[in-house]
């Protein structure tokens, strides 16, 4: 079984502006949403990878099966955790986009025509359990050492997210981020935001609520 299928393992990509690649199946097109308006909570295009697949050990996999295909791609490692898209497509609907590159426009349009990749071409592989922890209603809420209550992490624009009334870049409270997605329903843990800027390391009690 890939890692795309199985559940716990599924790579969901989110864009510049903190939204996630997402296959709309009204249009049959891939565009970027915001978690909030994710079906069901969960963005219907996934990063499959499978080292197994000699050919295409990387492809795209739409949620909801629909009939226009998806275009053949290969990440770009770029810095931190960003990666780019590149289509490799040699015939079909996107034969004309080979060696280009995805990008996010700000309206949520999804375009494939970028020759070179700066930052709106960027986008962040994040395991399910992860990625859930920037979705309204996770459930998750933190807790200072001075009693203050903050919420959900939340993604915001240039890859960065927002926690705990700091706004930290994903590479460095990635892991603080996988832990938190770590917790079971009803579970708290002791975690520790990392120093950001003159800001030292905040020890906070995280809490999940419900499932």
């Amino acid at each position: 079984m890939s890692q795309a299928q199985n559940s716990g393992q599924e790579i969901w990509l989110m864009d510049y502006f903190g939204r996630f690649l997402h296959n709309d199946p009204r249009h049959d097109r891939i565009v970027a949403v915001t978690p909030d308006a994710c079906p069901d909570g969960r963005p219907g295009l996934l990063l499959d990878i499978d080292p197994l697949r000699d050919d295409a050990p990387f492809a795209l996999v739409k949620r909801e099966s629909s009939p226009m295909p998806l275009p053949h791609i290969e990440p770009v490692t770029l810095n931190g955790l960003a990666i780019a898209i590149k289509v490799l497509d040699e015939d079909g609907p996107y034969a004309e986009c080979r060696d280009r590159f995805f990008s996010s426009q700000p309206s949520g349009e999804v375009m494939f025509d970028r020759s070179h990749c700066s930052g709106w071409e960027f986008y962040a592989p994040i395991p399910a359990s992860t990625a859930r922890t920037l979705f309204p209603g996770s459930g998750f809420i933190l807790r200072d050492d001075k009693d203050n209550v903050f919420p959900a992490p939340v993604p915001e624009t240039g890859h960065s997210v927002l926690v705990a009334g700091r706004t930290y870049p994903l590479d460095t409270v990635s892991t603080f981020l996988t832990q938190l997605g770590a917790l079971a329903p009803d579970e708290s843990a002791r975690l520790v935001l990392p120093p950001l800027g003159d800001h030292p390391e905040m020890p906070v009690t995280a809490t999940h609520l419900h499932g």
